[in-house]
């Protein structure tokens, strides 16, 4: 027989609801509520697409997306984790995961595995695939959107 399928949907306001009305409701936690706000703050800028939109060289299909991938290694950087070794507190957080594409089915697998939704070498390898144009032209994409904003300004005496 085949498993029934599971869909979550993510829907602030509904849930929002749900939890006034006294509904039964899922939660899945993080411990870094900080860099939960920043991953908002940085989609909400447009900064976040530039990061996770870098070119890939194309190697083993590792079965994942690029962009998921690409947004583990930024918070990896964001919350100052020196080696991929030390990414195993952000690939068990689950609400960290789901809020960068990671579904709801493997996030919580991997909890009951007591491990992360990817493997840290599945990570180091995706490291390499990064060429250095791609990385040059996010951070002057990065650049415009400051400009654009006025949060930086070039000024000349």
């Amino acid at each position: 027989m085949r498993e029934a399928i599971k869909v979550w949907i993510r829907n602030e306001k509904e849930i929002e609801e749900a939890i006034i009305n006294g509904e039964e409701t899922q939660v899945i936690e993080s411990d870094f509520g900080a860099s939960e706000l920043l991953v908002d703050f940085l989609k909400e800028a447009g900064f976040w697409d530039i990061l996770t939109g870098m070119p890939i060289k194309m190697g083993k299909n590792n079965g994942y997306p690029g962009k998921v991938i690409l947004g583990i290694l930024i918070l990896k950087e964001l919350m100052a984790i020196r080696k991929i070794a030390g990414a195993g507190k952000v690939i068990k957080n689950g609400k960290l995961m789901a809020d960068i594409g990671f579904n709801i089915e493997k996030i919580k697998k991997a909890e009951k595995e007591d491990k992360g939704v990817i493997d840290l070498d599945t990570l180091r390898n995706h490291l390499k695939k990064i060429p250095q144009t791609g990385s040059g032209k996010a951070f002057y994409q990065h650049i415009k959107i400051l400009r654009d904003k006025r949060w930086i300004r070039v000024t000349s005496m």
